[in-house]
């Protein structure tokens, strides 16, 4: 029986015509948001801590499912939707902080990648400047920084621990830092940190003695010559137990490591090339100079010597293969010096040292 409709009645849905697609349902706005959750924000992609991003996305999806009329729904309100120019404002502006925060990161790599000038005289002061810049922004009002800050400040402590000896060490060697910038920097910086410069200054001697016993031996063994042959004259020189006496004197004097260390600081600011001034000073400081040739000779990283292969891989590539090795040797060695330049600069006295374009 056909069924009768009055005026007062809803139409029947018609058919839908051949090749015309069903309309599309209505979704309500918290199931899309369910669906199709915001974008990850950039303090995750920036490399926040994974308790941190947890966070932000719980509160995303929190607020996205908040119904009007609920008790959260005044919060949810104030967050502005995906893709809106609030929203993106807001992106923008988180983006601009974390780049000035990746800025020192940035500059500490490019400085201790070179290859070109010693790069452990330069270790302990990126480091450093790393250590501002996280007790600057653990103050930052922003939570999600802040959180992200506490746990770099956490890993910071921990590689600081393992390896704050190797990074203190060559900053003795500086004349215009020697062991007081290390005492003034640890005691301030850290809580405790006498505890960190009396092993830094323990370490020092220590190696300092090691040092003594390779250069100095030598020099005895030839006084020790000198006075058998003063005591074998002795019947002849009256004076011979007099000078034995002072030559004994001379070496119970002041060492090599305090008359340096007591001699007055140069100024920051004086541009300082440091493997010069070792070579200069040899003769004044022989044991010293040693210590300086073997400790700052040593790269902070190992980029110079990676970059050294892949150098190797770009010349001899599947279409150059069949080089010689005195050909290959002969066009990384051009390759290098068409790219020497002046590296007779200081970093530390604000000024640009070398060019390590080949390094990228």
């Amino acid at each position: 029986m056909a069924t009768r409709w009055s005026l007062h009645d809803a139409p029947p849905p018609s058919p839908p015509f051949a090749g015309a697609s069903a309309p599309a349902p209505l979704v309500h706005p918290a199931s899309s948001a369910r669906r199709h959750p915001p974008p990850p924000s950039l303090a995750a992609l920036a490399g926040a801590s994974s308790s941190s991003a947890a966070a932000l996305a719980g509160a995303s999806s929190s607020s996205a499912d908040a119904l009007p009329g609920s008790s959260s729904s005044a919060a949810a309100a104030t967050i502005p939707p995906p893709g809106s120019s609030i929203s993106a404002a807001v992106e923008w502006k988180m983006a601009d902080k974390l780049c000035g925060m990746l800025e020192v990161f940035s500059k500490a790599t490019k400085v201790l990648s070179g290859s070109k000038y010693p790069t452990m005289s330069c270790y302990f002061h990126q480091i450093w400047e790393v250590k501002r810049m996280l007790q600057r922004e653990s103050a930052n009002p922003d939570m999600v920084i802040k959180t992200m800050i506490q746990d770099m400040k956490a890993k910071f402590q921990k590689y600081w621990d393992l390896s704050y000896l190797k990074i203190c060490i060559p900053v003795f060697l500086d004349p215009r830092f020697k062991l007081s910038f290390l005492e003034f920097r640890l005691t301030k910086g850290f809580e405790g940190g006498d505890r960190y410069f009396s092993k830094v200054e323990k370490y020092v001697r220590k190696l300092f003695a090691e040092y003594s016993s390779m250069v100095v031996r030598p020099a005895i063994e030839n006084i020790d010559a000198v006075n058998n042959e003063d005591r074998n004259g002795a019947e002849s020189n009256p004076w011979a137990d007099w000078g034995q006496h002072q030559r004994s004197q001379q070496l119970r004097k002041i060492s090599e490591l305090d008359r340096y260390l007591e001699e007055e600081i140069m100024p920051v600011d004086v541009e300082l090339d440091i493997l010069q001034h070792w070579k200069m000073h040899s003769t004044r400081y022989p044991i010293l100079s040693c210590m300086a040739r073997d400790l700052l000779a040593v790269p902070a990283s190992s980029v110079a010597s990676e970059s050294a292969f892949s150098t190797g891989e770009r010349v001899i590539s599947d279409y150059r293969s069949r080089l010689t090795s005195e050909t290959v040797e002969a066009l990384i060695c051009l390759q290098d010096w068409i790219r020497e330049n002046d590296t007779n600069h200081d970093h530390i006295a604000g000024n640009t040292i070398g060019d390590d374009e080949d390094n990228i």
